[in-house]
């Protein structure tokens, strides 16, 4: 690997209440459970032998309360940007998720395509990935050769690795253990080219980097 990477920590925040009700949350916050604090002291814990040269988060205070945890340790402020917040899936936003599969349905229809959202709540793939990405490049451009932490969302670490070709939709759906809260993607980027090197809950292959 080129001494010209940046090593990107990717994060998914701590437990929320919301996600122990199993509510849909996108842009809608919701405090970090005891466990979820625990969580992320856990995740301070790991890398206190880590160099850790900036630390970015999302807006959303989920995300951004287990970034400061984990802050304090490296002494490092916060920088936050709605670049990496979860997708927005407007009035859905609060629903419980086991008592609307048909709606649920219907939001994977139109993310894939084929309904239309004539509404426009729901924040597309295309839109997302775009928004992500971008200031992912914009990060490691900044911090070649250095290692940065990003705390972000579930929907934001499922659609990159299925851009990337580590997993398929099929594998990744909402829910799924491999991406549950504290879930650590580590990538190498030179500022254009993605590389997976490891995901905490799961083996990976080793794949050429990608765009």
């Amino acid at each position: 690997m080129k001494d010209n990477y940046c090593t990107l920590y990717l994060i998914r925040h701590g437990e929320t209440e919301w996600n122990v009700k199993r509510l849909v949350q996108g842009h809608t916050d919701s405090k970090l459970t005891k466990k979820g604090i625990a969580q992320a002291k856990k995740l301070a814990e790991k890398f206190r032998k880590t160099k850790i040269d900036a630390i970015f988060s999302s807006d959303l205070s989920r995300a951004k309360r287990t970034a400061e945890i984990i802050a304090v340790e490296k002494k490092l402020a916060v920088e936050t940007s709605e670049l990496l917040r979860e997708r927005s899936f407007g009035t859905y936003e609060g629903q419980t998720m086991n008592d609307i599969k048909k709606l649920l349905e219907r939001v994977e229809s139109i993310l894939q395509g084929k309904e239309d959202d004539e509404s426009n709540e729901i924040e597309s793939c295309d839109q997302m990935i775009s928004r992500l990405i971008t200031h992912l490049r914009e990060i490691s451009s900044a911090y070649s050769g250095r290692n940065v932490v990003v705390v972000t969302h579930g929907g934001c670490l499922r659609l990159l690795l299925t851009h990337l070709g580590i997993f398929n939709e099929e594998d990744l759906k909402p829910g799924t253990k491999l991406l549950d809260n504290s879930t650590i993607l580590t990538l190498k980027s030179d500022g254009v080219d993605f590389y997976v090197e490891s995901l905490s809950s799961a083996k990976v292959r080793n794949l050429p980097p990608r765009s």
